[in-house]
């Protein structure tokens, strides 16, 4: 019996077209890894707050617009944060925090919202304001500070702050950053705290007082205090690693499409 005109003569196109159907294949499996390596990278340098609260200041829990120079609670104003005063006669804890106001020459600290008509928070909705100055004691510096669980991982903290005569950052009282007598300072600031990752400490932020009997007060406007850290392998990291470490090996390994072969037609 014959064989159908044609047959053989499209076998050697069937052949080619089958091997190149391969190409959707390696383009999936390039793609995977491609976002196998982007979700792995995704997984390093992140932020992280460990147990620190309202890092940011955004959890006040301030009334509808009350009137500028009003005074609430430290725990209704700065959640999670504390505040105290150092002088000579030592430290003191505050109780009470003004809100929308500045200093006119002596230590405080306020809460400032958008509703501000002289500053603007640094970020979001809410920012906190401390003030060095001249007390009746004398020269008096100004702390918020709360205790956290350092992360693990953490390589470093930064933050937002806008300030005249410079501030510290300190960790269970080591220094973090120092940029007192600094002058005006704006921008991030950040510092190293690989040291205590996995630790708990006490996060602590003071604006320093001003030199006795000037009447201008040092400021520290600051906001979005931030833990920067390498995470640990996590089930999704791993897999994407996984996913991209298949992806180099397949298309490590050289490909070709099935060869050509030339066939004769016969008859019968």
């Amino acid at each position: 019996m014959r064989k159908p005109q044609g047959v053989d003569s499209i076998r050697p196109f069937a052949r080619f077209f089958k091997g190149y159907m391969a190409l959707p294949a390696l383009v999936t499996l390039s793609l995977a890894r491609s976002a196998g390596l982007a979700l792995l990278l995704s997984e390093v340098g992140v932020a992280a707050q460990g147990t620190f609260q309202n890092l940011n200041f955004e959890a006040a829990q301030i009334p509808s617009e009350p009137q500028a120079g009003s005074l609430f609670p430290v725990s209704i104003a700065f959640p999670g944060w504390s505040v105290s005063y150092s002088n000579a006669n030592g430290i003191s804890a505050a109780s009470l925090v003004a809100y929308d106001t500045v200093s006119l020459g002596g230590p405080g600290i306020v809460i400032i919202d958008t509703h501000n008509v002289r500053v603007s928070p640094l970020q979001g909705k809410y920012s906190a304001y401390l003030f060095g100055g001249n007390s009746p004691i004398g020269p008096t510096s100004t702390t918020i500070s709360q205790t956290g669980l350092v992360p693990n991982g953490a390589r470093a903290i930064s933050v937002d702050a806008y300030a005249w005569n410079g501030f510290t950052l300190s960790l269970n009282g080591q220094t973090i950053i120092n940029n007192v007598g600094a002058g005006v300072l704006s921008g991030v600031y950040s510092g190293n705290i690989s040291a205590f990752a996995g630790q708990t400490a006490q996060l602590s932020i003071t604006v320093p007082s001003s030199p006795y009997m000037d009447v201008n007060p040092t400021g520290l406007l600051i906001d979005d205090i931030e833990i920067s850290t390498i995470p640990e392998p996590s089930i999704l990291g791993l897999a994407a690693l996984g996913a991209w470490l298949l992806g180099w090996r397949v298309l490590a390994c050289p490909w070709k499409p099935a060869p050509i072969q030339a066939r004769t037609t016969t008859g019968s």
